[in-house]
């Protein structure tokens, strides 16, 4: 629902690394709330008018394995997100890690215009 209809399935780049990142804006913060609930991540923020439920990082990658059954529109944006290279915290990224996360960034740059 959401997230498939509302929802933003992307990669950023902070400081030269690569961050899963999922965001739902909506009026209603209970909704959001309940959404972080459910999947038991991320934060539900003002947003000016709105509220925003973010989830960064490796626990993108968690909430997309819960929903990706359920997934239509942005079926391809999650399993793009899926294949994201993880586990470095804090040590060297291999370079073919980095070409391959590059890959799914510009992807889902391309799948979110």
């Amino acid at each position: 629902g959401f997230l498939d209809g509302r929802g933003y399935i992307g990669v950023v780049l902070s400081n030269g690394s690569y961050i899963p990142r999922l965001k739902v804006v909506n009026r209603d913060d209970k909704i959001l709330e309940e959404i972080r609930a459910f999947t038991g991540h991320g934060t539900v923020k003002p947003d000016g008018k709105a509220y925003t439920w973010t989830v960064s990082g490796v626990n993108v990658l968690t909430v997309l394995r819960q929903v990706q059954p359920f997934m239509r529109a942005r079926r391809q944006h999650v399993d793009a997100i899926l294949e994201f290279p993880t586990g470095d915290r804090g040590g060297d990224v291999l370079p073919q890690v980095v070409r391959r996360r590059h890959e799914i960034y510009e992807l889902l740059q391309q799948l979110n215009k």
